[in-house]
């Protein structure tokens, strides 16, 4: 095991306390409705247009210099990563959206963007999911960050593992940078590593959480399927990640994970087989049209004039 960037990243982090940005401080300090007040003071002047490039590695959320844009910085990653980890109500977030609508595809260091950070935390938060997913018609959940991971990837094994020990200093430190390197890890950062979860014992779960994830499983199902076929640099798929998850040391005692994880493993597959069964209709559809049209052509150019006469209008 090698570390390496602990001791600089908390010299940055106390350098960074002493200069938070106004909104990052309400932010950290939960103060929701002098969050909500100063955004409204930053407003986009109509006409103003966002970057050109939203998936650029920045907090930085306007180039422009304009008192009015949301722009902070200090910031120590994107104000809308870090209003979810700070579990901001969905009336903050919906602000965010609507005040810079480039917002969701904005990333982390680890190229995290918004709905990547509330499928790892707040994956049971199916109304938070929807906001996100739906207000940019997919195109951040599609999106893999640095490591290859969609959101997908991060809701699988959310329902195994949705209490990572790292939380607080996720929030202090502006994203899950890596700390240390171990070969024998599934993954190569702490972002995936099992040891860094609470076990079951001290993970609460309910039915009602349950339902959520599965309603936020939808959500992504249905505006990117795609995901499902997106492969990390381990070289594993959102349901890899989900089998693996499942299957890790409960041979003997499965326990409540496995339970959560099995309910959802048969879940996707029927998601997985509907979808099949969908595309193979459409499929056998048009290939019935296309026999049609040109059996009914030829048997057209065969007929007379006295064939067709008999037809109405």
């Amino acid at each position: 095991m090698k570390f390496f960037g602990r001791k600089n990243n908390h010299a940055n982090n106390k350098g960074k306390k002493q200069h938070l940005s106004k909104l990052e401080k309400l932010i950290r300090q939960k103060k929701w409705a002098d969050l909500s007040r100063a955004l409204e003071r930053r407003r986009r002047p109509t006409g103003e247009k966002p970057d050109s490039d939203p998936f650029k590695k920045s907090s930085i959320i306007s180039a422009s210099s304009h008192s009015s844009s949301i722009s902070d910085l200090n910031a120590s990653m994107p104000l809308l990563n870090l209003s979810i980890l700070f579990e901001a109500p969905l009336d903050i977030i919906r602000k965010f959206l609507e005040i810079q609508p480039d917002l969701s595809l904005r990333v982390d260091a680890q190229g995290m963007a918004p709905i990547h950070v509330a499928c790892a935390t707040r994956g049971c938060h199916s109304d938070l999911i929807q906001v996100l997913a739906t207000h940019d018609d997919g195109t951040a959940a599609v999106r893999q960050d640095y490591n290859g991971r969609t959101a997908l990837h991060y809701l699988m094994f959310y329902v195994c593992y949705p209490k990572p020990k790292d939380l607080e200093n996720w929030r202090m430190e502006g994203s899950r940078d890596s700390t240390y390197s171990d070969s024998m890890s599934q993954y190569s950062n702490t972002s995936m590593d099992y040891g860094q979860y609470q076990i079951d014992g001290k993970v609460t779960f309910s039915q009602q959480d349950l339902q959520n994830f599965t309603n936020s499983v939808m959500i992504l199902s249905k505006v990117a399927f795609s995901a499902y076929y997106s492969r990390d640099v381990t070289g594993r798929t959102p349901v890899d990640v989900l089998h693996e998850c499942k299957c890790k040391n409960d041979y003997i005692d499965p326990g409540p994970k496995y339970e959560r994880a099995d309910i959802v493993n048969n879940y996707v597959r029927q998601i997985l087989i509907n979808n099949y069964l969908r595309q193979k209709k459409e499929a056998e559809d048009a290939r019935d049209r296309l026999f049609c049209a040109d059996d009914c052509s030829s048997g057209f150019e065969r007929m007379s004039i006295e064939d067709v006469s008999g037809f109405s209008r």
